[in-house]
């Protein structure tokens, strides 16, 4: 995205206009977006990219650089290509990175990120996986 454009979308984000967002107002801008993160992950976020609970115009770049390789990766392992990853591609996206995990490590792993409990990970939950794992994964 060109710089100018990520400019107007701090700015509608920034509801206080402070110059900086905080969680509340991601939080706010992402539902608009169609992403549902959790609370958790959202702060998780601001606090990585940003300066303890806000975010800076260049930490926002920093983050949306960041979502952006992640939207790649995920659907990179979404072998099926239907928006969501199974225990089948998360043990495969394992493997496929050198990892041999046993089918019980990845049913824990798997269970500690699908916070909706629906059996699959979805792009949100995924990014709280690479957050935990980012070694792991290329």
């Amino acid at each position: 995205m060109a710089s100018a454009h990520l400019r107007a979308i701090f700015n509608e984000i920034d509801l206080n206009k402070d110059g900086v967002i905080d969680a509340h107002e991601l939080s706010q801008a992402m539902k608009r977006a169609g992403y549902s993160f959790s609370d958790r992950v959202l702060k998780k976020l601001v606090r990585t990219a940003g300066h303890k609970d806000t975010l800076s115009f260049e930490a926002f770049i920093d983050m949306t650089d960041y979502l952006s390789a992640q939207k790649q990766s995920f659907q990179r392992e979404d072998v099926d290509k239907d928006g969501k990853i199974t225990q089948k591609e998360l043990g495969q996206a394992f493997f496929d990175n050198g990892f041999n995990l046993k089918t019980d490590q990845i049913k824990l792993l798997f269970n500690t990120v699908d916070e909706d409990n629906s059996g699959t990970i979805e792009f949100e939950e995924y990014v709280d996986l690479r957050r935990q794992w980012c070694c792991c994964f290329t």
